[in-house]
């Protein structure tokens, strides 16, 4: 018996071996799983362009039969049309896809190349409709147009997803359907630009996050819970109008966004806080709480038009927290208990430069270096129910050039407990002891007094045309 070469076959020796019809099934079936892998290895080589390349898809008329390459004979499935193409894109290649809806998720994956990759209705203003679109890992120049999304990706989870991509440009996509619990626009690691974006009702329209770099457009869209989300290390550029929501801005993590314009609310907001929340999460309901009282407030858009309340739940926080910039016809609550306790407890807050209103109730302030409250250049802050007791060299309300309520709060151990400063303060119904002046008016400023007032060595200071008065 003799063998071949390279894989063994048996080759009878003509001079002594008969021949055996079992051995050569065993040839055939060895000469079989060699060829299986040489075409695995071939199929696994991604192909390429050698000219450019027309696709073409129709609902209607379309057959995934065909071969797509003219409007007679189109696919009937966007799919098909993109799977059709070569990976590798040296040359042009277009999909050109007929006005309708087509019942399917359309995923772009894995795409390359020196040229560029077209998919897009057959003129600028027809749309076409599926359930979803995504785009993974496409790193060849593509543009992408026309688009309507009337649902959410089964793996992806939005209406447009796009992810590991290096060049996108979207012209005109457009989600409308009324779901909020789920996103439009979901950029993640990638380089995207979104031009003329209609995305309503979802809970974020465009969000950009990961590191991505993102520029928006001229898009619109109502009814969002956000209009545009930044996050974890993210940027996004705006150009011209935005869609908007009911916070029509979130950046957080890191993330950050710029057109030169200040943001504005567009109704009432509610966030929620707690020692069991996370900075991640939306603060839109107590189940999906922020962590820290500070993220909350940087969430707030800086024009306040309207009522935005931060709800604190029982608990240490351990932070500064500072309000700074703020203005409109609105006001800022931060709501913590209805009495004066030690249920919630802060380090301090400062509120600088902000003419929309702030109240800030039911919170226990435990700084031993700064003042507990500080308020400058603010038009009107209303303090109630707050505990400021722990001894410290600093006062408990620190107010210059503002106008300020402090009301039924106590306030021990403390420099002063109220110091107005150029400043109009009203003190109503306050309590405390041990500090070293109970009330300090300076420098013009002006204290008037209703009911009980804290005690201190010397009860009131007034100096440089300060006055105290009931």
């Amino acid at each position: 018996m003799q063998y071949s070469t390279n894989y063994n076959f048996k080759k009878p020796d003509r001079l002594i071996d008969n021949y055996d019809i079992r051995d050569q099934n065993e040839n055939w079936d060895a000469a079989d799983t060699e060829l299986k892998k040489v075409n695995d290895k071939l199929a696994a080589t991604p192909t390429k362009t050698t000219t450019p390349l027309k696709l073409y898809v129709n609902g209607s008329t379309g057959n995934d039969a065909n071969d797509g390459k003219t409007a007679a004979t189109a696919f009937k499935t966007i799919q098909k049309a993109v799977n059709s193409l070569p990976q590798v894109i040296n040359h042009v290649c277009e999909i050109i896809i007929a006005a309708g809806t087509y019942n399917e998720e359309v995923t772009i994956s894995g795409f390359s190349g020196g040229s560029a990759l077209w998919i897009k209705g057959t003129d600028s203003t027809s749309y076409y409709t599926a359930r979803a679109f995504a785009f993974d890992g496409v790193t060849v120049r593509t543009h992408f147009d026309t688009a309507e999304a009337n649902g959410k990706h089964s793996v992806f989870g939005c209406a447009f997803y796009i992810r590991g991509c290096t060049s996108l440009q979207m012209s005109a996509p457009k989600s409308v359907t009324v779901d909020t619990s789920y996103d439009g626009i979901y950029v993640e690691k990638s380089t995207a630009f979104i031009y003329s974006a209609v995305i309503s009702s979802k809970r974020s329209a465009i969000v950009a996050d990961y590191a991505s770099k993102v520029h928006v457009g001229f898009c619109s869209g109502t009814g969002n819970v956000y209009g545009i989300q930044c996050a974890h290390g993210a940027s996004m550029g705006i150009e011209g109008s935005q869609p908007s929501g009911t916070t029509n801005r979130l950046v957080l993590a890191g993330g950050s966004l710029d057109d030169g314009v200040l943001s504005a609310t567009s109704g009432n907001i509610t966030l929620y806080v707690s020692p069991s929340g996370n900075d991640g999460n939306d603060g839109l309901t107590a189940g999906t709480a922020l962590r820290s009282i500070q993220t909350a407030i940087n969430r707030i858009p800086q024009i306040v038009n309207h009522t935005v309340t931060i709800v604190v739940a029982a608990g240490t926080y351990s932070e500064d927290v500072v309000l700074s910039g703020f203005m409109g016809r609105g006001q800022i609550i931060i709501n913590g208990d209805t009495v004066v306790s030690d249920s919630r407890q802060l380090l301090s807050i400062g509120v600088y430069s902000t003419s929309c209103g702030v109240w800030l109730q039911g919170l226990r302030l435990n700084s031993i270096s700064r003042k507990c409250i500080e308020v400058s250049s603010a038009v009107h802050v209303d303090i109630q129910r707050m505990r400021m007791v722990t001894n410290a060299p600093y006062e408990g309300v620190y107010v210059v050039a503002s106008s300020v309520h402090v009301g039924f709060c106590e306030i021990s151990n403390r420099s002063a407990a109220i110091f107005s400063r150029r400043a109009r303060v009203y003190s109503d119904s306050n309590t405390g002891a041990n500090n070293t002046y109970g009330l300090v008016a300076d420098t013009a400023g002006t204290i008037g007094k209703n009911g009980s007032q804290p005690a201190g060595a010397t009860l009131e200071n007034q100096y440089a045309g300060g006055v105290i008065r009931a």
